[in-house]
């Protein structure tokens, strides 16, 4: 059975990853404050092999800043980018 694969952000910025046969069944998780992340294009084989979580929960975790990042206006990306760089003297 191939799955849909999310990424639940809570009101505290936590992430979890669910895997559903349906949208429906994985938006039934999502609770009233938090933020559902559907990974487009993408579905697991299941039951899903231990060795496969880690690279999953990474393509999540990655999917979830690169749209987080582009929702952020010009501006306040050129400020976040600041903030990496080293304090003048």
């Amino acid at each position: 059975m191939r799955s849909f694969v999310a990424g639940i952000v809570d009101a505290q910025g936590g992430v979890r990853v669910e895997i559903n046969e349906t949208i429906e069944g994985i938006m039934g998780c999502v609770g009233p404050s938090e933020h559902c992340y559907i990974i487009p294009y993408m579905k697991v084989q299941e039951p899903l092999e231990w060795e496969q979580v880690p690279a999953l929960v990474e393509t999540v975790h990655s999917y979830i800043v690169e749209v987080a990042w582009e929702r952020l206006s010009s501006r306040t990306q050129a400020l976040l980018r600041g903030l990496g760089r080293p304090a003048e003297r």
